[in-house]
């Protein structure tokens, strides 16, 4: 008995304690006794694949779009707009695979006006959208959160405030459906105001060389040019390449290098959408080349693509069938100088026979 009432008594303590404390969990309302004065939004910048993010600016925009409750902003959108951070500022390498860290980023709605007054000076329930604005021309690899987020502010009566008004309570919904806290939660980030990725991976060139009468020592020679995606910024010549591995250099918009059977040079850091072509030079219209009089195929595997998340390997192979008999075989050459005396002295008897019968 005593048992049951102990229980009891922890359950009711626990269900006054969350009727007391704020809600602050997934899809709850953001609220507070006091008034809200202004409130910090996260966005996140995350790393998929492998590379280095470059540094992007990211601007947001907030909107008024409806208002319920308020006699005087009836049927208007005039009402009053809280400020928020403009634009937010990443440097080359900040973004994260998580979105936290340096991933992490604030964006803070201010509710306050000059004087530390509230903006508002009717009750009611106003409605906002905050969205991030897609530029014109995007950085590769970039992609812009284009899910607006919809705020949504209640304003009340209040008798401790010199205008009467307090924020009572916020919250946020993302896409129309979800409603979130605005956060960084570290994980999937789902909780987070806007999500931004850049994608990027490393593509990696090799060579191999077939056949009984293949050189595989002699260094044949590669062009491979990348293309941006439309609309993106990106430069071609400013790529880098894995450590401590094989270097190409930069001519006439495309990069170039050699490679022996075995080697490979591995371009990193290429965005998503880049495309890219393989090439070995000096090929004739068959795919073949002759060196030291001796012919091979080129055939490509993958050698062109679009970049991925994924790491992309594009191999070229050079077959060759075998060296061309076409001398004498040096072995039988004794042979064949015997037979060639035995048929020259059988030939001087016949002459000298016919001679003598004459």
């Amino acid at each position: 008995m005593k048992l049951k009432k102990l229980f009891a008594g922890v359950v009711a303590a626990a269900m006054m304690l969350t009727m007391a404390v704020p809600a602050f969990a997934t899809g709850s309302a953001i609220t507070s006794d006091d008034g809200i004065t202004s409130y910090t939004l996260n966005k996140s910048y995350q790393l998929i694949g492998e590379g280095q993010a470059p540094a992007a600016d990211f601007n947001f925009t907030i909107t008024n779009t409806s208002v319920t409750g308020s006699e005087k902003y009836k049927g208007r959108t005039d009402f009053p707009t809280p400020s928020i951070t403009p634009s937010v500022h990443y440097g080359a390498n900040e973004a994260t695979r998580t979105g936290t860290g340096t991933g992490a980023k604030d964006i803070v709605v201010n509710f306050l006006k000059e004087g530390d007054a509230l903006i508002y000076d009717s009750v009611g329930q106003y409605v906002y959208t905050i969205a991030e604005t897609t530029p014109e021309t995007g950085l590769a690899g970039v992609d812009y959160d284009q899910k607006n987020v919809s705020m949504k502010v209640t304003v009340v009566n209040d008798d401790k405030t010199d205008n009467g008004l307090k924020i009572s309570t916020i919250s946020f919904t993302k896409n129309n459906k979800d409603k979130i806290s605005g956060k960084v939660d570290g994980n999937t980030n789902e909780e987070a105001a806007f999500i931004n990725t850049y994608t990027a991976n490393k593509l990696e060139v090799t060579k191999k060389v077939t056949g009984a009468a293949g050189d595989k020592n002699y260094p044949f020679s590669f062009t491979v040019t990348f293309t941006g995606p439309n609309g993106k910024t990106w430069d071609a010549s400013a790529l880098t390449f894995a450590e401590d591995a094989k270097r190409a250099d930069y001519v006439n918009n495309a990069w170039n290098f050699t490679l022996t059977h075995g080697e490979s040079i591995s371009f990193a850091n290429l965005p998503k959408g880049v495309t890219y072509s393989v090439v070995e030079k000096y090929l004739n219209a068959d795919n073949q080349i002759t060196i030291n009089d001796i012919v091979y195929t080129a055939s490509y595997e993958y050698g062109t693509g679009t970049m991925e998340a994924a790491a992309k390997t594009a191999t070229v192979t050079n077959a060759t069938k075998g060296f061309v008999d076409t001398g004498v075989i040096l072995d039988n050459a004794p042979y064949i100088l015997m037979l060639a005396v035995v048929a020259g002295g059988a030939m001087t008897l016949v002459i000298k026979k016919r001679r003598e019968e004459e």
